[in-house]
């Protein structure tokens, strides 16, 4: 119960301060061990295209870069979104992780970081679609 509290007090900004700026937006690991259950296909990534560049692509930018046209208010305002096509972010982040984050959001000091899509994106199904997206995107970034 303990461990419930703590994560919910962090996720609504009102825990102790994270040693680094990430620290304060990890997901719980039950979260990160989750395996994405929607089979990889060209359809569920077309369809996690659509639903990223309809929720997504306003701050992170088309191509997942963090160039959106809300990215510069956005960093004035809280952080910068994350570019996703980088090797880094890609590799520090399972698949369960990004789909619990897509799903919670993220609060810092009572500032939106990311919203939370879980009422926009009501299907688990639909949100493991724009996994596999975001997925993509970094090895179109290697294909360039």
């Amino acid at each position: 119960m303990k461990a419930h509290t703590a994560v919910l007090l962090l996720t609504l900004g009102l825990g102790p301060a994270p040693a680094s700026p990430d620290d304060n937006w990890a997901a719980p690991e039950a979260e990160k061990v989750r395996v994405n259950p929607v089979p990889h296909s060209e359809k569920d990534v077309s369809r996690g295209r659509s639903l990223y560049r309809q929720h997504c692509e306003l701050c992170h930018g088309r191509e997942g870069r963090g160039d959106g046209p809300s990215a510069k208010l956005h960093a004035r305002n809280a952080r910068p979104p994350q570019d996703l096509t980088r090797p880094e972010i890609q590799a520090n982040m399972t698949d369960g992780e990004i789909f619990w984050k897509i799903g919670v959001g993220f609060r810092e000091n009572k500032k939106i970081v990311m919203p939370a899509f879980v009422d926009e994106i009501p299907s688990p199904e639909d949100r493991w679609r724009v996994v596999h997206f975001v997925r993509s995107l970094e090895k179109r970034e290697a294909s360039r």
